[in-house]
């Protein structure tokens, strides 16, 4: 067995009435992951505004779970929120986020703890791959696609970070002196009752590497990302298409006002663009095609909205409003 430091890991796991796939997909795996003998496991589970048995299914769960296993009930919808309430809930040295709709592989904990044994890591991004489970990957699912879907594989060695952008929400950790040290994540940043903005832990790496701590990727640590059916249908699709634009544009860290319309101009020839490619393929009966300018379209059109309220100072992420270049 690998030897380790004595460490406590938690598991944050926000999750919005879906009992069933928490309890028998990334409960039931997180379950079987290696323990090595110096580390513990404490799960904490945020019923974020959750209307089903979600609490009463994990509290039944708990009574013979092999780790610490809560379940905190938080009654607003909004991903970062319940993020930041896990972490306070939480004991651990180290944060680990899972989305609810995971599969985590047994090495899943020692990969991710050699890497912050191994290398000067205050952050470790891991390994997710799309699980097509329940229906075919369609053959249209292109890199685009897979990355609205939450994909992330940098491929088979550790490596450290070079952007913000090397990770994802649905299996991603850091040290807690880390958050200590830069605050946490922005409420209206990701996922809420309405909106299918995301992002939010990209907006905290960013901050996390501009205060100089370091970011690697574990494949190790790695867990299959379930693709529930419809996550491939276009509503799905499109919403995330628009609300990854949108969250783009918030969290640049400085924009002018002339940088400002000028992308404000892009976004918009880029949409106009797209949606003429899009009533094209349409008519020539072009399906594939017509999907692809689509999601670009919605994604153009969320960078429009996203410059607009960011320049109106409507942004969640307060910037301030767009400066005048000197």
């Amino acid at each position: 067995m690998t030897s380790f430091e004595t460490t406590t890991v938690s598991a944050i796991i926000p999750t919005h009435n879906r009992a069933d796939v928490l309890c028998d997909m990334t409960l039931a795996s997180l379950a079987q992951v290696i323990i090595p003998t110096q580390c513990s496991l404490e799960v904490v589970v945020i019923a974020n505004a959750c209307s089903d048995d979600t609490v009463e299914a994990v509290e039944r769960l708990a009574v013979n779970y092999p780790h610490s296993l809560r379940v905190i009930a938080d009654p607003v919808a909004n991903l970062n929120r319940a993020r930041n309430t896990g972490v306070r809930e939480s004991q651990g040295q180290i944060l680990a986020l899972l989305d609810d709709d995971v599969w985590l592989y047994p090495e899943w904990l020692v990969g991710m703890l050699e890497v912050y044994r191994d290398f000067p890591a205050e952050l470790v991004s891991g390994r997710a791959t799309l699980w097509w489970k329940d229906v075919d990957r369609p053959a249209w699912v292109d890199r685009y696609v897979e990355d609205l879907l939450s994909h992330n594989d940098l491929g088979d060695d550790v490596r450290e970070a070079r952007t913000h952008n090397e990770a994802i929400g649905a299996n991603f950790s850091f040290r807690r002196q880390v958050y200590d040290s830069i605050g946490g994540f922005i409420d209206g940043l990701d996922r809420t009752a309405t909106v299918l903005l995301g992002g939010g832990e990209s907006e905290f790496i960013a901050r996390a590497r501009a205060r100089g701590f370091r970011m690697y990727y574990s494949p190790q640590m790695a867990v299959r990302h379930w693709v529930a059916p419809h996550r491939i249908e276009q509503p799905y699709l499109t919403g995330v298409a628009f609300g990854s634009a949108q969250s783009r544009v918030y969290m640049k860290p400085t924009m002018t006002l002339t940088g400002g319309i000028r992308s404000l101009v892009g976004n918009s020839y880029l949409a106009c663009r797209h949606g003429a490619s899009e009533l094209i393929a349409a008519a020539l009966g072009r399906t594939d095609q017509a999907r692809f300018h689509r999601l670009r379209r919605y994604n153009g059109w969320g960078g429009v909205v996203g410059l607009w309220n960011r320049m109106l100072g409507r942004s969640p992420v307060r910037h301030g409003r767009p400066t005048q270049s000197a």
